[in-house]
């Protein structure tokens, strides 16, 4: 039987995940609701690690009432970090990311909601078998090298993928594609190694932003700082450390853009950040602090957004390393941490604190009862591993968020208070990155503040935790391997009733908390602002902000 995806007529669903209905200062009131049907279930669920990047070109106006569009002007954007890479299939970090979702597009993409799943280079799909997914094209699309996007063009993007390169997106498609078949010009064929409920949403996110194969081909290793896409917007300049640059794409194939581009400056300071955007030298930033984000809401020329974030914070151990090879170990470092109070008083109230691996956005959460803070408890832990007198860890953290020496500063005092001396390292992002993509096998870290989203639990696991899914081909950087776990979470994958996955989705948790593979700290909330100027921009769920093919700038 084949199941047909009509777009059109996909209606909003809530589907095992959270809804944040109040939030009291402090973290302390959530409630979540969890319902799916069947079909909502097939139309929405995603893929765990991924940027939704590929998002509509146009959306509802978020700002006043209706005023008559103004064509032009530069939007600009204060970023915490600059640019690493601008080719989609190598950018697995945020301001990366950012920068690609002006160039590029992909086959789907997802409402504002996060909830359906709308056309984009894709017009329809069809659902052949469980592993069997035929999409039909858009037609008339070029590339901003003029390249003509069809069936050929996608093939090459996920034959590349799979191929010898092994870009770091591949990460998101060799657990799952088996290949890709050019039907004709404008139909291709996907079939996956196991039945795979996710994989539609997969298509939606930053892996799966397509690239022009004869820039790719030109380039070679120099494509990322030659990007071709699709998108409303086309490759201007980067200069690195200064500014990124997307010019108005007049080609476009679909709503032309009306402002002439959109510019992303690195502020790694967030109080500069924040001046800036006081001044009008910049338009739009996130990553500000509690303390300033009570500064803006005072400004009559600044709007400030608050949402519950898309990317939890937990503290990464590389199980392989003694002596974070004892459980043991691995709880007490968890019942040494005060996560209300780190709630409370460093994000003041922006958050709420996580018990276990998942957060309430991911599909099949379930809140786990988790390690309260029992510092008692943790010398005990430590005690009986031998560890009475205590032991000594590197501390890794970057610069890219705010608080984050705040943080490990908090951290390190009470590990210190239970034995354990933590020696912060704090270094440039992209050299933070490029430590915890090392194969955990032979990656020289100990301990480190990681973080990031995940869309379902079982995907979660077996990305962040899964035997199979070690860096840099995976996104396990701490080593960790449970068969037993990695085992449900590769059936609950597969499974498309709604009862049947939350039901494994609750084992996997209940059995991955007391694991401790890492210590769970915290979701914050995205908190953004703009100035006033900036009309109808795009906004997630999350806390996401582009500036779409509606959005303007006032004079």
């Amino acid at each position: 039987m084949v199941a047909k995806a009509n777009p059109s007529v996909m209606r909003p669903q809530r589907y095992g995940r959270a809804v944040r209905f109040d939030h009291a200062r402090g973290g302390a009131r959530w409630r979540w609701r969890v319902g799916l049907t069947r079909r909502g279930f097939l139309g929405t669920t995603a893929a765990a690690g991924l940027v939704a990047a590929c998002t509509p070109a146009a959306a509802p106006s978020s700002g006043p009432a209706a005023v008559t569009p103004v064509k032009g002007g530069n939007l600009i954007i204060a970023s915490a970090a600059d640019i690493i890479s601008l080719d989609p299939t190598n950018a697995g970090d945020g301001p990366s990311g950012v920068a690609c979702d002006y160039l590029y597009e992909c086959l789907t993409q997802v409402d504002v909601d996060g909830v359906k799943i709308l056309p984009s280079l894709a017009t329809s799909w069809e659902v052949n078998s469980d592993k069997v997914y035929t999409f039909k094209l858009r037609q008339g699309v070029k590339f901003h090298d003029g390249t003509d996007f069809n069936a050929a063009a996608v093939k090459a993007h996920f034959d590349r993928l799979l191929g010898p390169e092994k870009p770091l997106a591949s990460r998101s498609y060799l657990p799952w594609l088996d290949k890709t078949e050019a039907v004709d010009n404008f139909t291709v064929r996907f079939t996956t190694k196991v039945p795979y409920a996710f994989f539609v949403r997969l298509l939606s996110g930053s892996s799966s932003q397509i690239n022009s194969p004869t820039a790719v081909a030109k380039f070679g290793k120099d494509y990322a700082k030659n990007p071709v896409g699709t998108g409303p917007y086309k490759f201007g300049e980067w200069l690195k450390d200064e500014r990124f640059v997307a010019v108005r794409n007049d080609d476009y194939w679909g709503p032309k853009a009306y402002l002439d581009k959109v510019t992303i400056k690195p502020y790694p300071d967030a109080q500069a950040r924040v001046v800036a955007l006081q001044a009008g030298d910049i338009h739009y930033t996130a990553d500000i602090t509690p303390e300033q984000t009570e500064i803006l809401r005072r400004d009559g020329k600044v709007n400030v957004i608050s949402k519950m974030g898309g990317s939890n914070t937990w503290l990464g151990m590389n199980v392989l390393k003694k002596p974070y090879d004892d459980v043991r170990v691995r709880q007490a470092m968890n019942y040494a941490i005060d996560k209300a109070s780190i709630v409370k008083n460093i994000y003041n109230g922006d958050a709420v604190a996580l018990n276990g691996m998942s957060d309430p956005h991911q599909i099949g959460f379930f809140d786990t009862t988790g390690f309260p803070y029992n510092p008692a408890k943790a010398k005990e832990l430590l005690a009986a591993a031998g560890l009475s007198g205590g032991f000594t860890t590197d501390l890794l953290s970057s610069n890219r968020y705010p608080k984050d020496l705040e943080l490990m500063q908090f951290v390190q005092q009470q590990l210190k208070d239970v034995g354990v001396t933590a020696k912060i390292n704090q270094k440039e992002f992209a050299a933070f990155l490029e430590d915890l993509r090392k194969d955990p096998r032979n990656s020289p870290v100990q301990m480190w503040r990681d973080g990031r989203g995940g869309s379902n639990v079982a995907d979660y696991w077996l990305s962040t935790y899964g035997c199979n899914f070690f860096r840099p081909n995976g996104g396990n950087t701490n080593g960790s391997c449970d068969p037993e776990i990695d085992k449900l979470a590769n059936e609950a994958v597969g499974i498309v009733d709604e009862t049947k996955y939350n039901a494994i989705s609750k084992t996997i948790q209940e059995k991955a908390t007391p694991t401790a593979y890492s210590v769970w700290l915290f979701l914050a909330n995205t908190i953004i602002a703009t100035s006033k100027k900036v009309r109808d921009p795009r906004i997630t769920v999350t806390g996401g902000f582009r500036a779409h093919a509606a959005t303007w700038l006032e004079p």
